[in-house]
């Protein structure tokens, strides 16, 4: 059996059908609670930007006004100094396999150049660095730790 919706859309016009439609969604919305104006009006930008990729045509400067992350200096020395440092420190295969933990001489290294305090604020003395920073400093640790040699030959997915 067809759907009501289905016989008026085969049996009428566009006309008629916008005249039922409209009738309906006249009695329908008498039904329905009112939405307050602010709750139709989007509160940030990002439904903005979603609304505006779903339609195919993002107006991109507009629509997403920020900048990409950057380091300040502090945060790219860090990187390049303490962090490349504790990177050449760290053996994978001796903290995963025989030791289930890091050396002293590393945990002592993580202390005393502040890899806890990175996103503390400096009047609690932290280095308040960004968590872009905290980020590629976590990301640069990880690469470091995957770059010691597997003990064994790794099996690599044919994909099928």
């Amino acid at each position: 059996m067809a759907a009501p919706g289905s016989l008026v859309a085969h049996q009428f016009g566009a006309a008629t059908q916008a005249i039922i439609t409209a009738a309906f969604h006249e009695d329908l919305s008498q039904l329905l609670p009112r939405c307050r104006r602010r709750k139709k009006r989007p509160r940030s930008g990002y439904r903005v930007v979603d609304g505006e990729l779903f339609t195919g045509a993002p107006r991109w400067r507009s629509s997403w006004p920020h900048r990409a992350p950057h380091l300040s200096d502090a945060e790219q020395a860090f990187l390049d100094g303490p962090c490349e440092e504790l990177c050449r420190l760290i053996d994978d295969w001796d903290i995963t396999h025989r030791r289930a933990d890091l050396p002293p001489h590393v945990w002592e290294f993580l202390k005393s150049r502040g890899f806890f305090a990175m996103i503390i604020p400096k009047q609690y003395g932290g280095l308040a660095f960004s968590a872009y920073a905290h980020s590629c400093v976590l990301a640069k640790i990880e690469a470091a730790a995957q770059r010691s040699p597997p003990p064994s030959p790794c099996p690599i997915p044919s994909g099928r």
